[in-house]
């Protein structure tokens, strides 16, 4: 093999490794995770504590309080089965 030879290799392999890492990426992006979709409940609490002022962590946060005190009481609005 010559220079010219091993040049186009190199670059084949390259545009082979890229189109795979993109093709990988690509199915990231699409795949929806598992996440269900949010009760009414749900949507208005977050809806309130957005139109409140509220960060999205200061939301996250209360939202993991809200689902640690549902399962002590036993109405727990973020894992119910709708």
């Amino acid at each position: 093999m010559n220079d010219r030879d091993k040049k186009i290799c190199f670059v084949v392999i390259c545009m082979l490794i890229l189109l795979w890492s993109c093709s990988c990426t690509d199915n990231r992006i699409r795949t929806k995770p598992s996440v269900p979709e949010a009760s009414p409940e749900q949507r208005e609490l977050i809806i309130r504590m957005m139109t409140e002022g509220w960060g999205p962590m200061e939301v996250m946060a209360e939202i993991e309080y809200q689902r640690m005190k549902g399962e002590q009481d036993g109405h727990d609005i973020f894992n119910a089965a709708p």
